[in-house]
């Protein structure tokens, strides 16, 4: 039987570190497993010799070469671990003193994996139908609750973002050009800190969103739609700011009905047929910057249009290009 070089027995440290993490007794690791200086080649000739290797609980795969393991580092099973063993005992001094006790790396695995928060049968045909989330529905809930706790400022961000996950669920969504575009799609509401106030789960195409205080217009698409059911909590006076994903002409009017401004980038295709603007090439003889306003009759909106390297549209409730400044750009040069 050829012997394969790249698996060994392991040693006394790699017996001991392999017990800390799947919280092994002392009395669990058998004195034959253990090498020893005399006996260490005998022993793996036995091993790799013996018509059923099954037989012995403990072999590890290590690299061909001996330069890429080192038995006298700290932690030489730390390359061979799983990256969630590695981050578990990375650091643990911010972790709840009365779980971290308890627990190891092995048994914390298992709970993710076995975690429910649901009692199956207790859910309906119904709920189930309405509701695609109903399988972790009180835990986001109970995080639900504790942004809408947090200190509302008179500013706040809606943003789009998404949650790695490549699991077979009909609410995973593809976003190109996303750091992680495969996941679950989740919309947020921050402060200009970035703590979140609210949230709403996408559950995908099909699903309602539906907000309570007024009555959704039948033109606004998905990123509207959550523009007013996130801006439900939110106290009068408030100004939101969102990209040109969920600005819209008639959502701004439905939100000044409620005493809340918007301000966002917009799609050229959203804009009113009268707004006329200056052509894109008298914007760029004017240079990198310039720009050109367009306020509504009564005053309570305007549509800028700003030259960049390509003309950007932008429409607001609560302000205009009033007062003009300048900003600092990153230079290739």
């Amino acid at each position: 039987m050829a012997v394969d070089p790249r698996k060994r027995p392991l040693t006394e440290r790699e017996l001991q570190e392999l017990a800390e993490c799947i919280d092994l007794d002392q009395s669990d690791l058998e004195e034959d497993l253990l090498l020893s200086d005399e006996g260490e080649e005998d022993e793996f000739q036995a091993r790799s010799q013996s018509p059923h290797p099954d037989e012995y609980d403990l072999e590890l795969c290590v690299p061909h070469h001996a330069d890429d393991f080192d038995s006298s580092d700290d932690e030489p099973l730390s390359n061979l671990r799983p990256n969630f063993a590695k981050n578990w005992n990375h650091d643990r001094q911010f972790e709840p003193p009365a779980v971290v006790p308890e627990t190891n790396c092995d048994g914390d695995n298992k709970l993710r994996t076995r975690l429910k928060v649901v009692d199956d049968n207790a859910i309906s045909k119904e709920q189930r139908s309405v509701d695609r989330f109903w399988k972790v529905r009180p835990l986001l809930d109970s995080v639900q609750k504790g942004c809408r706790l947090n200190y509302r400022t008179c500013q706040v961000s809606i943003d789009e973002q998404m949650v790695p996950f490549h699991g077979h669920v009909a609410m995973r969504q593809y976003v190109r050009g996303k750091p992680n575009p495969v996941g679950l799609k989740n919309f947020v509401m921050t402060t200009p800190e970035g703590i979140p106030l609210d949230f709403y789960m996408y559950e995908g195409k099909g699903s309602s969103v539906e907000s309570v205080l007024c009555s959704t217009l039948e033109k606004l698409d998905v990123g509207g739609r959550m523009v007013l059911k996130l801006t439900d909590t939110l106290p009068l006076g408030a100004t939101v700011f969102t990209d040109r994903y969920f600005t819209f002409i008639s959502l701004i009017d439905t939100l000044l009905s409620r005493s809340i401004t918007l301000t966002g980038t917009i799609m050229a295709n959203r804009l009113p047929k009268k707004a006329e603007f200056l052509k894109d090439t008298t914007l760029k003889k004017s240079g990198r910057g310039s720009y050109d306003q367009l306020v509504r009759e009564d005053g309570k909106m305007n549509l800028i249009k700003w030259f960049d390297s390509k003309p950007i549209y932008l429409a607001s409730s609560c302000s205009g290009v009033e007062p003009v400044g300048l900003c600092k750009r990153w230079s290739k040069v």
